[in-house]
């Protein structure tokens, strides 16, 4: 895997832990907001 791929898997995965931290917080649009970014960054740069 390439640094760059790397990176953005490591991106996503912390931001995941994010969304479900938002949710348990009772902040749902937050965490769906993280949640879109995490998708974002795990589809960016997989060659």
């Amino acid at each position: 895997m390439k640094r760059e791929a790397g990176e953005h898997i490591h991106r996503a995965e912390e931001l995941l832990h994010v969304s479900r931290n938002d949710l348990d917080a009772g902040f749902p649009a937050d965490s769906v907001s993280r949640s879109y970014y995490a998708m974002f960054h795990a589809a960016t740069e997989r060659d």
